[in-house]
Order: C-alpha cells, then structure tokens, then sequence
C-alpha cells in the first residue's frame, strides 16, 4: 500500500511538472518554436509565436522553417536553412531574420537557434523575439545622420533635405516648411506637394499661420479639418481633401 501511495505521489508530480512546462510554454513573451532537427517542421509552438505570425497552432503545425521566410536578402530559404544546420550540429546560431506572417507583412525578428533535447529527443528551439520597433528606430537614426551628413553650405536645400526628412519618418502625404514674411505664408522646403500647390500666398487664414503666430513651443496636431474653421478659411484643406496637419513652430535666428 505505502508502495502504491509513493508511485501515485510520483506519477502527480510528473503530471504538475508537465502542467507546469505548458503553462511557462505559452506564458513566455518571446515566441517559441520547436522544429523536427532533420525537416525543421514545425512540432509545437507557444501561444505569442502564433500571435506573432497571425496562425492558428494547427496551422502553423503544419509549416516549417522555410515557409516563414520572407525571401530576401539574408532571409532565404538557403540561408536558414544553413543556419539551422549548423544549429543542429550543435552549433547555436543568434541573428536577425526578416519573416512573413500569415497575411505576408514583413517584420524583423532576433532568433536563438539552438539544438536541445526535447521529448527524449533532438529538436532545434528558436526563440524568436519581435525587433520591428528597434528595427525602425535604428532606420530612423540612420536617415538623420545621412541628412545632416548631407548638409552643404546651400541654406535652402539643406532646409529642403529636413523637410523631406520629416515628411517620410512621419509617413506623412506631404511635408512643408513655411516662413511667415510680412503678410505673406512662404513654402522655404516642399516634399511631395500635390500638383498646383502654391508656394506662396496670403497668409491670414492658413494653419500654419495660426500656428507661427501663437509660436507656442509644442507640436500642433488637428484632426478631421474638413469639420473645422480651416475648411473655409485656409484654401488648400478644400482644394487637396486635407485630413490632419501636424505641424511645430521653429524659432531661427529670433524669429
């Protein structure tokens, strides 16, 4: 009986433990996959790698190593299949893979790949670990060193160069830098204006002017303009269908 009493006590032990794996399994914040060492098939997959790659577990079940590459660069097939093998000779590989998801959007991910013994048997592991924002940030800091690199002894294009600058890290539809001289609201930078955009005009009226006159030291951000005064009494929110301005005033020179 004591007997009996030890081997039921071992066998409930065996089965917290194995409760307990699953639930650290799914509860870890980087995404998990364990791959069959010889395919790389995917065999199981944690709860924030499906979250990540937008599949179901069963159909991710079904994937492997190769189907979530994105095909470029670094990122082929070729490549990590290489990588993998070397994992699986023992050898742990840590790099950064560009990946599709289910819909086929690209992200940067980090990946630990590294063989280990799973189940009683050879498995590669990679932890994988969403990088899309450090990614961004580093192509961010990348474009404003090559701008201001850049810069020559033109006052007027290296203005042209921030403008530009502005409008693609703010994935902006277009971007201007205005001065205000006298009455008039001049464009000094342009990126990506519409067609027939006036360079200059009269600038009682306009946002911008509203936004260098109270020369307020933050940014200026207004939504749905077609629902307010501006829709009446600045020309381009009619004429080019202008949803939001973002805009900050920039003191030069002491003005």
């Amino acid at each position: 009986m004591e007997r009996t009493e030890n081997m039921e006590d071992t066998e409930g032990l065996e089965h917290a433990t194995q409760s307990d794996y699953s639930a650290i399994f799914d509860a870890a914040n980087d995404g998990i996959l364990i791959h069959d060492i010889e395919t790389g098939h995917v065999v199981d997959a944690n709860r924030r790698a499906c979250e990540m790659f937008c599949y179901p577990k069963e159909e991710m079940m079904k994937l492997d190593i190769s189907g979530l590459c994105s095909g470029e660069g670094d990122s082929t097939s070729g490549e990590v299949m290489r990588r993998a093998s070397l994992a699986a000779k023992g050898e742990p590989q840590l790099f950064e893979w560009l990946v599709k998801d289910k819909a086929e959007r690209f992200f940067w991910v980090e990946v630990n790949l590294r063989r280990a013994v799973i189940g009683g048997k050879y498995r590669l592991l990679s932890m994988v670990r969403d990088i899309s924002e450090r990614k961004r940030t580093e192509d961010r800091l990348r474009r404003i060193n090559e701008t201001f690199l850049s810069f020559t002894t033109d006052i007027n294009e290296n203005i042209s160069r921030l403008t530009a600058l502005c409008g693609e890290l703010l994935n902006a539809d277009c971007a201007l830098y205005n001065r205000l001289e006298d009455d008039t609201l001049r464009s000094c930078g342009q990126w990506n204006v519409p067609p027939g955009y006036k360079s200059s005009d009269k600038a009682e009226g306009h946002i911008c002017y509203d936004v260098i006159k109270q020369a307020r030291n933050e940014m200026v951000c207004i939504r749905n303009l077609q629902d307010t005064d501006y829709a009446r009494t600045d020309p381009n929110v009619k004429a080019y269908n202008l949803q939001t301005y973002l805009g900050y005033p920039v003191s030069f020179g002491g003005s």
